[in-house]
């Protein structure tokens, strides 16, 4: 997630996006919200 963040500055992107699934995505969930990431939104089953 890191290298996401790091390529997105690289490249002079001001926001950038991606998806994670719920059971799967605790810890990809955490590291985003360590990031800085903020989230949009949460789709329920």
């Amino acid at each position: 997630m890191t290298t996401l963040a790091e390529v997105a500055r690289e490249e002079g992107l001001e926001k950038l996006m991606f998806d994670v699934v719920a059971e799967v995505g605790i810890a990809a969930r955490h590291t985003a919200h360590k990031l800085g990431f903020v989230p949009v939104t949460a789709l329920r089953d």
